[in-house]
């Protein structure tokens, strides 16, 4: 409920309009938890026909003094449930509204929507042209998603970990992440993973990924650069 929402309630309390201020009340309740929704649902209820009754049914069986102290009542107890509602300006999410976790790129888009206005996705992000001088075998390929900047870089980040490349360093509002895979026997020293992270219109981004060697020097990879560079961009554009 937002605070003019609440004042307009009070609003209408103060001026003994009872049967608009419950129906003003009513679709709020409706958003709350099942126990307390069951719960204040039953109060307004019982309230609205307490009004009703009293100021249709019975209204000349009653002095002004009677009617004034059943609407004094009925204020105090709808006074009473609305005290139970907090403010919240900002407009509820529907993470908020049903309770529940929700994916990952519905809670980036989410966090985005909050975000300060001189945060927006498109000043996020790198917007460079992608320079990058390696060894003789490293591999690079560019992709795009249909998925915001936010949940494309969280998910690039998911996939790294996912095929045991850990991250080093990494720059969400830059868009740049440096991860390393650790040596074995096939790749000695190991390969580093480069990943550029771009936001295009239409709610569209674009992912660079490089694979290379630590060592700079290194000619035949045995084809190791490309079969990881083709996992990381397989999963990223569809897992």
């Amino acid at each position: 409920m937002t605070t003019q929402e609440k004042a307009d309630i009070h609003e209408l309390l103060s001026a003994f309009r009872i049967g608009p201020a419950i129906e003003r009340l009513a679709p709020h309740v409706t958003l709350l938890p099942r126990p307390r929704q069951e719960n204040l649902s039953l109060q307004l209820a019982k309230l609205r026909g307490r009004n009703e009754h009293f100021n249709n049914v019975r209204k000349a069986d009653h002095t002004p003094t009677d009617r004034r102290r059943e609407n004094d009542d009925l204020v105090k107890a709808l006074q009473l449930i609305l005290s139970q509602f907090e403010i919240n300006d900002k407009p509820r999410s529907l993470a908020d509204i049903i309770g529940r976790d929700l994916d990952d790129d519905f809670l980036e888009r989410e966090k985005e929507k909050q975000a300060s206005p001189d945060a927006t996705t498109s000043d996020k992000g790198f917007h460079e042209k992608v320079i990058y001088v390696g060894s003789p075998s490293v591999k690079q390929a560019t992709v795009t998603v249909g998925k915001s900047y936010g949940a494309t870089y969280h998910k690039c980040t998911q996939t790294l970990r996912r095929f045991n490349v850990a991250i080093e360093r990494g720059d969400r509002d830059g868009g740049q992440i440096v991860g390393v895979t650790t040596g074995n026997s096939q790749a000695r020293f190991g390969e580093k993973v480069l990943v550029w992270v771009t936001p295009k219109p239409l709610g569209k981004t674009e992912i660079t990924v490089v694979v290379d060697s630590n060592l700079r020097d290194t000619v035949l990879d045995m084809g190791r650069h490309q079969q990881l560079l083709d996992k990381l961009t397989h999963a990223i554009q569809y897992d």
